[in-house]
């Protein structure tokens, strides 16, 4: 892929030096480096969007059906009351 970015005479002093020092391809070492910070730059942009909803309703806990079945069978709950609170 090829784009044209604009830099400062300085820079492309910068560039063109490590070009000619490394024999590098001033297009190759741009695009390097492009490759290097971009993720440092814009890290969330690959993400999917829906990423920051896994483990949205996770407790943490593996024991959540033992835990409902203890409260369930609690001698002070009536079985046909259900989880309710209301007395009959």
């Amino acid at each position: 892929m090829s784009i044209t970015i604009t830099v400062s005479k300085k820079t492309e002093q910068k560039i063109r030096r490590r070009a000619e020092v490394t024999g590098e391809d001033i297009g190759k070492i741009v695009g390097c480096l492009v490759d290097e910070v971009w993720d440092e730059h814009f890290p969330d942009q690959d993400k999917s969007p829906f990423e920051a909803f896994i483990g949205l309703g996770s407790s943490g806990r593996s024991d959540m059906s033992e835990a409902i079945s203890d409260h369930k069978y609690d001698e002070h709950l009536n079985p046909h009351q259900g989880f309710g609170t209301d007395p009959e």
